[in-house]
């Protein structure tokens, strides 16, 4: 049996290793860390149908600190200019913890 997974949060032509990096921020992550074990499984899943080159394999812990960055301001401006919410003010801050984890869960070996 296949599973596939069908995003029509943003429907747009983007940058696929940038869809990558959100697909690793939303499903690689335990608390607010990169975990290595799902990461991998993650891109091993993606390669059996998509085979990344050797630049996008290289390229995408950037595109994680990417897509976290953009998920931070997102969080940001929700919580804090959109809908103030005083309990959800600082949430935007868990992204600077998974940032700084990504590298060394990426970090080869």
């Amino acid at each position: 049996m296949a599973l596939s997974v069908l995003d029509w949060e943003t429907v747009s032509l983007d940058d696929p290793l940038l869809d990558l990096g959100m697909a690793a921020v939303g499903l690689a992550a335990e608390g607010d860390v990169l975990v290595p074990e799902r990461l991998n499984a993650l891109v091993t899943g993606y390669q059996a149908l998509a085979p990344l080159s050797e630049a996008d394999a290289a390229a995408l812990p950037l595109e994680i600190e990417h897509a976290a960055c953009i998920i931070a301001f997102h969080r940001y401006y929700r919580h804090n200019v959109r809908f103030p919410d005083a309990s959800k003010s600082t949430y935007h801050l868990k992204m600077v913890k998974f940032v700084e984890s990504v590298g060394a869960a990426t970090r080869p070996g």
